[in-house]
């Protein structure tokens, strides 16, 4: 029985070496690769805080766009804005302009109807300063004329 123990120790002892031995093969290779990984991270992680100085950088220098931006659809509500004052103010001048037409229309047929007044009165003034005189009474006699002015003083008030 001894050597049934060990022949059958043996081949356990021949696979559990196997094991190891390919363990020890996979452990290396797992490491060769861990070394590997390491050099990649370490080499992202300075890539990565170059890229992040480079943000800080472009930052600062597009700072002043992003605020020109920001500056420009400010003065594009300001000029939205003042193009409808524009039009506000141009709409109440043009009614502003109708009536002062409209005004002017009827002030001219007033001038225009006094001047042709004046220009008879005129006529008149000129014939009184040659001592010419139009009667505005219809009295044949003087005495006519009298009487009325009696009449008109009781009345008090012709």
């Amino acid at each position: 029985m001894p050597h049934l123990s060990v022949f059958l120790t043996t081949p356990i002892i021949v696979v559990l070496g196997f094991f190891v031995w390919r363990f020890r093969g996979d452990s290396q290779q797992l490491q060769a690769g861990l070394s590997v990984l390491r050099v990649d991270y370490e080499r992202l992680q300075s890539e990565h805080s170059a890229l992040a100085d480079q943000a800080t950088v472009m930052r600062s220098r597009l700072s002043g766009i992003v605020d020109l931006e920001a500056e420009l659809s400010a003065m594009r509500v300001k000029l939205d804005e003042g193009t409808r004052e524009q039009q506000d103010f141009e709409s109440k001048e043009q009614d502003r302009r109708t009536k002062l037409n409209e005004e002017y229309a009827q002030a001219r047929a007033r001038y225009d109807g006094l001047k042709t007044e004046v220009a008879v009165l005129e006529e008149n003034i000129e014939d009184m300063s040659f001592g010419l005189y139009q009667p505005h009474f219809t009295f044949q006699t003087p005495e006519e004329y009298k009487t009325a002015l009696r009449t008109c003083v009781i009345r008090k008030g012709c």
